[in-house]
């Protein structure tokens, strides 16, 4: 029997149009046979295209359906790639990964569109390196996702500059000045230079002795964080000119330490 089928297949390959084929005894196809149409290309591409569609129809495919995702309007949308055209071109993955974790952190788009105008490449710097290890100390120091969220508004940098060999370095050198904790965190809430500016010697640490504060005063965390912050030349530069009007170099620290500083 199979060699007979095989014979008449070729032959009904063979003669496509014979109206003899149509006659041949019905006892060579039994009605348990199925006869399958090969399908075309037209038709394979067509139910892949629509497969693919199906799968990818929800996911966002360029920067704008992303950042409308994360909840901005047309015109933060506008402004935000006014001031990062760059962003455009983003890599769609690693854009919305960083907006996850924005949103996670309580950022809101009015408030992203805002850090954008202030730092248009923001979202190209590594926000979600190491992210999980930042985010558990930040939250250790700050206390609570709300404190953190505020002070990233105030510092973003906080999600960009290296946890180990900058942020965690600062943060120990006020704390071995003797700075507490509410005024550290105070401090860092106002002051979003605190973290990329601050650097101390034996200079400014002798500066900070003449002013004659001590750390239990409420204006240690002031005196100790403004000449953190400062430049060695800035504040040599001030003391000169103060000392043109007869002002001698203690006097001029201990004024600094007088001054009553909200």
């Amino acid at each position: 029997m199979k060699s007979t089928f095989g014979s008449l297949l070729k032959l009904r390959i063979l003669l496509p149009t014979s109206p003899n084929f149509l006659f041949l005894p019905k006892i060579l196809f039994p009605t348990t046979w199925f006869i399958f149409t090969p399908a075309t290309y037209s038709t394979v591409c067509q139910t892949e295209e629509d497969s693919v569609g199906e799968d990818i129809g929800d996911q966002p495919k360029t920067s704008v359906q992303i950042m409308k995702q994360f909840g901005c309007t047309d015109t933060e949308i506008t402004n935000i790639f006014t001031r990062g055209p760059f962003l455009l071109k983003a890599d769609a993955n690693q854009l919305q990964s960083k907006l996850e974790r924005l949103t996670w952190l309580g950022i809101s788009a009015p408030e992203l569109a805002k850090i954008i105008n202030d730092r248009p490449r923001f979202l190209t710097c590594r926000v979600n390196h190491c992210f999980d290890e930042r985010v558990e100390f930040l939250m250790t120091l700050f206390g609570s996702k709300e404190v953190l969220a505020k002070a990233i508004l105030r510092n973003p940098s906080f999600l960009t500059h290296d946890l180990h060999k900058k942020i965690k370095p600062v943060i120990a050198l006020y704390e071995g000045i003797g700075l507490s904790m509410p005024d550290l965190i105070q401090m860092l809430l106002s002051r979003p230079t605190l973290i990329p500016r601050t650097s101390f010697n034996e200079e400014k640490m002798e500066y900070i002795r003449k002013t004659g504060v001590s750390n239990d005063s409420r204006m240690f965390k002031y005196v100790v964080t403004i000449i953190g912050v400062s430049r060695l030349e800035t504040i040599r530069q001030k003391v000169a000119n103060l000392e043109k009007f007869g002002f001698s170099e203690d006097e001029v620290f201990l004024f600094l330490g007088s001054l009553r500083l909200s």
